[in-house]
């Protein structure tokens, strides 16, 4: 059986962080659940992470670049569908899997999914390390 070799306090920083992260994105979601987006459409690794770009040039010259992963799917350039798609088609990881346009509200709500899953994990973990 392996043993975890996470201290209590790395622990609880973390569950904290991520508490934290799980209760900005809620909030994101609810500013966005009322609001009709024309440009709603975010781009995301093919893993599902956000990801943001610079934005350079103005009209029709624009350029976007520079694909960073971000902490947040609801604070990234939000695109038309059509622009989200066509950068998308653009970008693969480092495995060369293709990036994807996605709402940013679903996004937003598979980051909570996603975010829920790992904090559960780590309570679950922290529960076992005080029964130690």
């Amino acid at each position: 059986m392996a043993h975890s070799t996470a201290s209590p306090s790395f622990l609880s920083d973390t569950i904290d962080k991520l508490q934290a992260l799980i209760a900005e994105d809620r909030r994101d979601a609810n500013m966005l659940a009322s609001v009709l987006l024309g440009a709603g459409y975010i781009v995301v690794s093919h893993s599902g992470l956000p990801l943001n770009f610079t934005i350079t040039g103005k009209g029709e010259r624009r350029v976007a670049s520079a694909a960073q992963i971000a902490a947040h799917a609801g604070r990234v350039v939000r695109f038309t569908r059509m622009d989200a798609e066509l950068l998308a088609f653009n970008v693969t990881d480092g495995a060369g899997r293709p990036a994807r346009a996605v709402h940013v509200v679903d996004a937003i709500a598979a980051q909570i999914a996603e975010r829920e899953q790992i904090l559960a994990s780590l309570l679950n973990v922290a529960e076992r390390m005080t029964q130690l």
